[in-house]
């Protein structure tokens, strides 16, 4: 079975992301970060669920020669609830593939990049995230 991933950063009123073939790995969120970093001109906070990957030692060493241009921090375990990805990766199930029968594996990634494309010229959609996971900033 083909299996497709979802690398989002959401912030305050921007959504960034990226559809791939496969599992996330080190080297894509490695590569994710990079661009991330690259389009921002400051250091960046990024906030990172519990997944095991989010902890391993080889993402702590990337970091640290990151000199400071990334900083992470972690969400309690067990609360999703509080990550606002969460409630872009509802919204896209419930409103951009609900009742959508793909014909094969490239249609549903194609349905669903062009659905998180639609929620990127949406910012209060974006902002609504936050709220939801009750991070509402300003």
């Amino acid at each position: 079975m083909e299996k497709a991933s979802i690398l989002a950063a959401v912030s305050r009123k921007r959504l960034q992301f990226e559809v791939f073939d496969g599992s996330i790995d080190l080297k894509r969120l490695c590569q994710f970060l990079s661009r991330l970093q690259g389009k921002h001109r400051g250091p960046i906070l990024v906030i990172l669920d519990n997944l095991r990957l989010h902890h391993a030692k080889a993402l702590k060493a990337w970091l640290a020669e990151q000199d400071g241009r990334i900083a992470v921090e972690y969400l309690p375990a067990y609360a999703p609830e509080l990550n606002p990805s969460e409630y872009l990766f509802g919204h896209t199930k419930q409103h951009g593939l609900r009742n959508y029968a793909a014909p094969n594996h490239a249609e549903l990634k194609k349905r669903g990049r062009s659905h998180l494309q639609h929620i990127q010229k949406r910012p209060s959609l974006i902002h609504s995230f936050w709220k939801m996971a009750g991070l509402n900033i300003t």
